[in-house]
């Protein structure tokens, strides 16, 4: 039953009702207004951070495709230089100058492979074949295969890349300038052969980044290409020059009137073209004494005292003809059997003049050179040596019908 009592009392409570609901359905809706805006903030503030990464990312990728264009522009310098396919110095010199100017690297140094042949093929020493920046100590200047030391030796070894942040901890740092702190070396090497590498040195510790080795790398790649065409053009460059000068000298076998005036022919041209300290023909006596019939180390006027001190056991020359075999001495100065008749000589390459089993003489080369004679050359005087024995077997039956 409704009394006043009640209704007062209902009237009372419904507007605290009415407030209270008022005020739990505001909060409701403050609450999802601040859930919105506490959503899109962080919506804003995720798609910040996506836009500075991709910023960053793209402010990487736009300095890498610079460093990439400043790299191809510099290799496309080289690459446009005469000559730049032959001339290993000269690029290097000239890779150096534009690492310097295009890259800003103070300290450059280019190590290349010695590609001259001796006795036993090419050559595996390395030498400094240009730098700028930082002087280095001359026992630096070339490395030994045999004898690899340092941060350069160990590159040429691994055939890897190596970062030095600190050559004062560094096992294999070997000091080539008191004043670098830091290196950074990278092999120049194609299909396993190591043509050289190139080397950063800094007077600051931690001076290169893993960046530095990707550029220095991707410079050495290239390099490597250029070196191989360089060695394969002036390999030959070499070829074609021997094969002209065996058929100079074949020619010149058929205007000879006499072996003696064959033979002379043979050592003036090959002493003119290809430089050694001597160049000999000794005919074979009946007992096995060489006895030399032209020689473009001395006069045939000395020829005499020359024969004289050969009748002993002949020397190297001896050798040659009892063997009837090519006799490659690197080091003349280390076989006892040697006879100085040229003094100056270090290294002496003997072939015999034979048709069949028949012995008719020796050629003989010389050079003040240590190993100086390499399987080409051993290849080229063999050929000579085959024409020289038909031309002067010719000459022998000729005199025999006379």
């Amino acid at each position: 039953e409704m009394t006043p009592f009640r209704l007062r009392l209902m009237e009372k409570i419904c507007p605290i009702l009415a407030s209270s609901l008022h005020g739990s359905m505001r909060r409701e809706r403050t609450e999802k207004t601040l859930r919105r805006v506490l959503n899109s903030y962080r919506e804003q503030k995720s798609w910040r951070q996506w836009l500075a990464a991709r910023q960053a990312l793209e402010k990487k990728q736009s300095k890498d495709d610079e460093n990439r264009e400043r790299l191809a522009l510099l290799l496309l310098e080289i690459f446009r230089e005469p000559g730049s396919l032959v001339e290993v110095e000269s690029l290097c010199r000239k890779l150096v100058d534009q690492i310097f100017e295009k890259l800003g690297y103070p300290n450059i140094y280019i190590m290349t492979r010695n590609t001259t042949e001796n006795s036993k093929g090419t050559s595996k020493t390395f030498r400094l074949a240009a730098f700028c920046g930082l002087s280095q100590a001359q026992y630096v200047h070339v490395l030994v295969d045999d004898n690899l030391k340092g941060i350069w030796g160990r590159v040429i070894e691994s055939k890897e890349a190596y970062l030095c942040r600190n050559c004062e901890d560094d096992p294999f740092y070997v000091m080539g300038n008191p004043a670098t702190k830091s290196e950074l070396a990278v092999p120049i090497v194609l299909k396993g052969t190591v043509w050289g590498l190139i080397d950063l040195q800094s007077d600051e510790r931690d001076a290169f980044s893993d960046e530095d080795v990707k550029v220095l790398s991707f410079i050495a790649t290239n390099l490597a290409i250029l070196f191989e065409n360089s060695y394969a053009i002036s390999q030959l460059e070499e070829r074609g020059e021997r094969m002209k000068l065996l058929h100079d000298v074949v020619q010149s076998l058929a205007l000879s009137p006499t072996v003696e005036d064959l033979c002379d022919r043979v050592v003036r041209s090959v002493s003119e073209k290809l430089g050694f300290e001597a160049a000999s023909v000794y005919r074979v006596t009946q007992d096995g004494i060489p006895q030399v019939i032209a020689s473009s180390a001395f006069p045939p006027s000395e020829y005499p005292s020359v024969n004289a001190r050969m009748i002993r056991d002949g020397g190297l020359v001896g050798k040659s003809a009892r063997e009837g075999k090519l006799r490659n001495t690197p080091d003349v100065y280390l076989d006892d059997s040697w006879i100085p008749i040229v003094p100056a000589a270090r290294s002496q390459l003997d072939i015999p003049i034979k048709i069949g089993d028949t012995l008719l003489g020796v050629l003989v080369f010389e050079d003040v050179a240590v190993d100086a004679f390499s399987p080409s050359d051993e290849e080229l005087f063999s050929i000579m040596a085959r024409h020289i024995a038909v031309a002067w077997k010719m000459h022998t039956i000729l005199d025999s019908l006379k």
